[in-house]
């Protein structure tokens, strides 16, 4: 299996960041207890404070799958409908 590293790239919209903030921080407990977790880290741009980003590894891609597909994801997206201005889902793998 591959180890798959995630960066996902989540843009409030102005005046709902800390809402956003803490749903996203909402995510963190389950995403520790999803099956293929190996590390889930979430930032906050210092210069942009709408701008989260998450770092991500996980075990594989089938593995990250599943999370993708949790319920704690889909709570998270009704949670924050309207909210979130874009978003960039980037999927990689260690080459060096």
């Amino acid at each position: 299996m591959t180890t798959i590293s995630v960066v996902a790239i989540i843009t409030a919209k102005p005046g709902t960041e800390d809402f956003v903030e803490r749903a996203l921080l909402n995510l963190i407990a389950p995403s520790q207890n999803d099956k293929g977790y190996i590390q889930y880290d979430l930032h906050r741009d210092m210069d942009k404070p709408n701008v989260f980003v998450f770092y991500e590894n996980w075990e594989s891609k089938e593995l990250l799958d599943l999370h993708l597909q949790s319920t704690h994801l889909s709570n998270y997206q009704k949670q924050v409908e309207g909210m979130i201005e874009s978003w960039d889902l980037k999927l990689m793998k260690k080459i060096s």
